[in-house]
């Protein structure tokens, strides 16, 4: 399946070629195949532990607790949430990019971040 693909790291004409490419319209969105994969976050489950609490700890705590009606909430899943990343769906798209756009988005994410820590650090220092 086609899908219409944004990033703002994307760019109206190839940048290798320099040439302008029909997968790409005037608003920096490319026409990509994807296709339909389990998703990641939660194995395809639709829910998944939430975020907000330590799995771990909580576990323990219930252990050393004798809190045995707790943990057996836990395995029929009380402390779960609706995945964030599928909605529930169990299945995520998959943009197939090319080389060139991968590369564009992965150079913007790294200036990001350089640019993030450079900020941090001089809020740090009262800058």
């Amino acid at each position: 399946m086609k899908i219409n693909y944004q990033h703002r790291a994307l760019q109206y004409h190839d940048p290798l070629t320099g040439e302008y490419n029909e997968n790409i319209n005037e608003d920096g969105n490319i026409y990509v195949n994807a296709t339909y994969e389990v998703c990641g976050t939660c194995q395809g489950n639709g829910h998944h532990f939430r975020s907000d609490l330590d799995e771990n700890n909580l576990m323990d705590s219930m252990h050393e607790d004798g809190d045995y009606e707790s943990i057996e909430s836990y395995y029929r899943g009380a402390f779960d949430e609706t995945c964030n990343q599928c909605s529930g769906e169990r299945v995520v798209l998959n943009p197939d990019l090319p080389k060139w756009a991968e590369e564009l988005i992965f150079d913007w994410q790294r200036f990001e971040n350089e640019s993030r820590a450079i900020s941090d650090a001089e809020r740090r220092v009262g800058a």
